[in-house]
């Protein structure tokens, strides 16, 4: 089968709504999407060898025959590094005007718009960004659900920014993660403005079909005229933190979920997983984060040219 080059790129950020923009965009009929949702590959300076035990248990692997038949379900998270491997991904595209992926380390990896630029100066780039304060929180409450801290919030905040060794697999980079202006710098460097497409969280959260139809224009692909408007990756706590770290340490959960298909793993979350008491940011530590933040926030704004202030309050 011949391999088609990925025209467009969903860059990130994090926890920002890349997973919700992915699921309702797969469906388009003139658009087609790696089966891997973040295949990582042009984040070259995210070392592999480097992850700790408890990241790698917790990233996927490609089943075997993987490339052999166009897969039913999505995988969500594989650092691919073999070029050949990567290009196959695309290998299904059957004529679609935009062909692209959707991995959230390439907004905070140093290479990566480099390197897309250098494999296609023509690609589009969707760039989605969240109140840093709610996308820290959000990334919490997922360091949670994944068993990689059970500390309180402030703690694990302090234990992340305090620690020797730190990167992509190696810390969780709360912070460092939700400080945007440099990382967007980098992309308005290396592609022309009108290359770019910018989405605000709050709008996108706030009117789904407009934004997703905005994407489509950027993309020059019809519009849409309705979403199944559902959550996607939305926050959950575990029900118990001491058994989801168990099967988080072991890594039975990883396996299980490459077992099972998205029915059966959306059963298996509401068995050990609850959507509801899910605690609020709390106005002090919103406060801590807002001080932390402001100037990268104010920063951004103008390098985007979007008011931002909404952020600050």
């Amino acid at each position: 089968m011949e391999s088609h080059i990925p025209n467009f790129f969903i860059v990130g950020a994090a926890k920002a709504g890349t997973t919700s923009l992915y699921q309702y965009l797969k469906t388009h009929n003139d658009l087609y999407f790696s089966p891997v949702k973040e295949p990582h590959y042009f984040s070259t300076d995210i070392k592999t060898n480097e992850f700790t035990s408890i990241y790698k248990r917790n990233i996927d692997n490609l089943p075997q025959g993987f490339y052999q038949n166009k897969p039913r379900d999505s995988i969500q998270n594989v650092f691919i590094r073999d070029k050949a491997q990567y290009l196959n991904l695309f290998q299904w595209a059957d004529g679609e005007k935009a062909i692209g992926e959707c991995s959230t380390s390439y907004l905070y990896s140093k290479e990566a718009a480099g390197n897309l630029k250098r494999f296609n100066p023509d690609a589009k780039i969707i760039i989605v960004l969240r109140n840093p304060a709610e996308r820290t929180y959000s990334h919490y409450l997922m360091a949670v659900r994944f068993g990689f801290t059970q500390l309180p919030f402030r703690k694990a905040l302090q234990k992340d920014l305090n620690q020797n060794k730190k990167g992509w697999g190696k810390s969780e980079l709360f912070i460092e993660l939700s400080l945007y202006y440099e990382q967007i710098k980098r992309y308005m460097e290396a592609f022309p403005k009108e290359r770019i497409k910018i989405i605000l969280f709050d709008e996108f959260k706030k009117d789904p079909l407009k934004t997703i139809n905005e994407i489509c224009t950027f993309l020059e692909i019809e519009q849409i005229s309705n979403i199944d408007n559902q959550k996607h990756n939305a926050a959950l706590m575990p029900k118990s933190k001491n058994l989801n770290r168990l099967m988080v340490n072991t890594g039975i959960k990883n396996k299980i979920s490459e077992l099972l298909n998205e029915k059966a793993k959306n059963k298996l979350k509401r068995l050990f997983f609850q959507d509801h008491k899910i605690p609020n940011i709390s106005k002090e530590d919103r406060a801590y984060l807002r001080n932390i933040f402001k100037e990268d926030i104010e920063k951004t704004s103008n390098l985007i040219n979007r008011d931002l202030s909404h952020w600050l309050k």
